[in-house]
């Protein structure tokens, strides 16, 4: 099971921009942070997409009352 870490606004900005730099299809769109996951049958989907030339999914992680987003820890990441 994933671990997940809450972000404050200036560390989501941090993320998305750190996730971005490493390839991965993350972007603000409004308050919510949004990640694409490539995947053939995104067009079946609920939560589907046509990015960049491919289907896949979507995903929003919006912020909570506190204005926190939950995200899944990225790997390598320290603790401090």
């Amino acid at each position: 099971m994933p671990n997940y870490i809450y972000l404050d606004y200036n560390e989501a900005h941090d993320y998305v921009e750190n996730m971005s730099r490493k390839g991965k299809k993350v972007y603000w769109e409004g308050w919510n942070i949004m990640s694409f996951r490539p995947n053939p049958a995104g067009f079946m989907k609920k939560d589907g997409a046509f990015r960049d030339g491919r289907w896949g999914t979507i995903r929003a992680i919006k912020p909570n009352k506190f204005g926190k987003w939950r995200v899944i820890e990225p790997v390598g990441r320290t603790r401090g």
